[in-house]
């Protein structure tokens, strides 16, 4: 298998928020493949002609706001047969720490998870942890892939639409795996604060909030 590739969405409104995101990923000086998602084929040209290395561009539109959450999760999974690890990233979210650290102390569980201690969909969950979906690693092992295959089934869409009106992976991801959760269990190493034993034995570590920042954050105003 493969190392690692990093999985993005990008629609036509965000290709400035792609260079901006990229400048900063080539200043890390790592060399990971690139899996890029667009809408479009005049999006997917248009990232063409920014030149980006080790890059792929699939062209799959989505339709309706549901979709956009199921197909990263679907593409993940299906990275995730190539590849020993797959970083699922936001255009916004940027890794402040060694991120090939970071990757390598992500082994010792199924995905890591950047957190939140508020906001969608709530905190009332049995470890007092909200997942962000917007920056995860997820590693290729049999728990993994069927909490995936959990999450993507036909029942749960429906049911978080229901649940939140909305579709969500975030909404999704941390009701499925509150719900199924045996214990948290604080850590403390350098990138994880805790790590959630969860559904069917998956093993969830949540990543301090200094590791990953949002790009308004003070440490990333410079980024242009």
């Amino acid at each position: 298998m493969k190392k690692a590739v990093v999985n993005l969405f990008v629609s036509s409104n965000f290709i400035s928020n792609l260079k901006r995101w990229y400048k900063w990923y080539e200043s890390t000086n790592h060399n990971y493949d690139l899996h890029i998602t667009v809408p479009t084929t005049g999006c997917a040209k248009r990232v063409e002609s920014l030149k980006l290395k080790n890059t792929s561009i699939v062209i799959n539109d989505w339709t309706m706001k549901k979709q956009i959450w199921e197909l990263r999760v679907s593409t993940t999974k299906k990275l995730l047969k190539t590849y020993e690890q797959v970083v699922v990233s936001d255009l916004d979210a940027y890794w402040l720490k060694n991120i090939s650290k970071l990757m390598k102390s992500s082994k010792r569980f199924d995905f890591t998870s950047s957190i939140v201690n508020g906001g969608y969909p709530h905190r009332s969950t049995k470890w007092r942890r909200v997942m962000c979906c917007g920056f995860q690693i997820f590693n290729s092992t049999p728990c993994t892939i069927k909490f995936l295959s959990h999450v993507l089934s036909k029942d749960i869409v429906k049911w978080s639409y229901n649940r939140f009106n909305r579709y969500s992976d975030q909404g999704v991801f941390n009701i499925v795996a509150s719900k199924e959760s045996t214990d948290r269990k604080n850590i403390n190493n350098e990138f994880c604060a805790d790590v959630i034993h969860s559904y069917e034995g998956l093993r969830i570590g949540c990543i301090k909030i200094h590791v990953v920042r949002r790009l308004w954050h003070q440490q990333l105003r410079k980024v242009k």
